[in-house]
């Protein structure tokens, strides 16, 4: 028995049997922009594999002699494959061949291969959040521009109508990714279209060290309407620590606090997010990404600790654990968890993060080894939430931002990362680091209705078997 459906985009797959399986069930869900390539999720008595069915042959990507008892659960965003099955999973980007230049097609014939009729139910689920627009907010600069390379977004903040957003913005060089990194910022009156300003609004030299590297995360207002702006520097490839400015003006000019840098660093520490919250332990929290060296329960990576402070200024490390991990243990954002943009909604806190798995793409030697496309590494967006901020509840459907994959000049082909939330109106507009050739500031939006009820994604459910 085959079962088709086409034009699908981002959908959940639910699919469940009885007995065992008598033969092999083959669910191709995706397949490249020349429907050449085809991305295969097999299921069968061997167990569970992902493969590449090429003019070729067949490649088997990642596999598992698991058999599952009788459910399976596929994920597909963008270029982005989840695959869940009794507390395991698989995770793929890209799984028509990406890293060889074979994009995936936007939207794919679905089709479900079940020749020992082993089947009782298949049930398909758009997924409808957050579908990445084809252009991003802002574009990186021109050649020459002190944004050329990347712009990130930081921080967003609002003052007398008018929206700024404090960049991390970098050149091209031989540091990982840009290098210059300077603290740029653009303006807004409606969260949609935005105008970056010309010359950075703090440029090198601002600490006086050598290599000198400035990450903006967070802005926010104090007791006395004084804007205080967070950042995380290096001196490259050191990490030094979390500083603070302090400014009458979103515009600037900063000055640099006496007590800097506000957080020493004694590891690497980089991403964070800073917000009111008016706790006993402190009237303002920040949530620091450090690099924790690991544990018996928890392998290395960057992990969210706590901070909290009732001036922006001297902050106390709530406790040397991490509070925030990764959702798996060996899946999607197992090697690291990035703490980027975190909002208060009613008595829940809602947390938007990156999160970071590791994957060697296979090679071969009948394709060529030149895409522009990560290799390794795969960074996407995750959410979760907590009533404490320390117990938390992972989306189920994670990730919920993931790159299109679709071109090689696409602006999120390769990866997606840094997200914030802002709240306006009953809406999120979510900023998050979008890399192509270059890297921008990507956006999403999304009811916060549908936020808070996230059993659906306001999907349509059909019953395909």
């Amino acid at each position: 028995m085959k079962t088709v459906r086409e034009n699908c985009f981002n959908y959940e797959l639910i699919l469940e049997w009885n007995n065992s399986l008598s033969d092999r069930i083959d669910i191709d869900f995706a397949q490249d922009t020349d429907n050449v390539n085809h991305a295969i999720l097999r299921i069968s008595a061997d167990g569970v594999a992902i493969i590449l069915k090429t003019p070729h042959g067949v490649q088997i990507l990642k596999n598992d002699a698991y058999v599952p008892n009788g459910k399976i659960v596929l994920l597909r965003r963008g270029n982005y494959a989840r695959v869940l099955y009794d507390g395991k999973e698989m995770y793929l980007q890209g799984g028509t061949g990406e890293w060889y230049g074979h994009y995936m097609a936007e939207k794919a014939v679905l089709s479900v291969e079940d020749n020992g009729n082993c089947l009782t139910s298949c049930l398909y689920a758009s997924l409808d959040w957050l579908i990445a627009p084809d252009t991003p907010a802002v574009f990186a600069g021109n050649d020459g521009t002190y944004y050329e390379q990347q712009i990130i977004p930081g921080a967003v903040i609002e003052h007398d109508g008018v929206w700024y957003m404090y960049c991390m913005c970098g050149m091209k060089g031989e540091e990982e990714g840009s290098s210059r990194r300077v603290i740029g910022v653009a303006t807004s009156n409606d969260l949609i279209n935005w105008t970056v300003e010309p010359e950075p609004l703090i440029d090198h030299g601002v600490l006086g060290v050598a290599d000198e590297n400035l990450y903006p995360n967070a802005c926010v207002k104090n007791k006395d309407g004084k804007f205080v702006l967070l950042f995380s520097a290096q001196a490259f490839p050191k990490w030094i620590g979390v500083y603070a400015m302090i400014s009458d003006s979103p515009l600037g000019p900063f000055v640099l606090c006496e007590d800097n840098p506000v957080i020493p660093a004694d590891k690497p520490m980089h991403e964070f997010d800073a917000v009111e919250c008016n706790l006993p332990q402190g009237k303002y929290l920040l949530y620091l990404t450090t690099f924790e060296s690991g544990s018996d329960k928890d392998i290395p990576g960057d992990r969210g600790v706590l901070y909290f402070s009732d001036d922006l200024i001297h902050w106390k490390k709530d406790s040397d654990l991490p509070h925030f991990r990764p959702e798996t243990k060996d899946g999607w954002d197992f090697a690291h968890v990035r703490t980027r943009g975190i909002n208060k909604i009613g008595d829940t806190w809602y947390l938007w993060y990156e999160g970071v798995g590791f994957w060697p793409a296979p090679k071969n030697d009948f394709e060529s080894d030149s895409a522009f496309v990560n290799r390794d590494w795969w960074d996407v967006v995750g959410l979760a939430r907590s009533k404490d901020l320390k117990n938390w509840e992972y989306y189920h459907r994670n990730p919920c931002l993931v790159p299109q994959g679709r071109a090689v000049d696409r602006y999120d082909n390769r990866w997606v990362g840094w997200p914030r939330m802002v709240i306006k109106d009953g809406k999120g507009y979510i900023f998050h680091s979008a890399s192509g050739q270059k890297v921008h500031v990507g956006y999403r939006m999304i009811d916060i209705d549908a936020l808070i009820n996230w059993e659906t994604e306001s999907g349509k459910t059909e019953k395909l078997i």
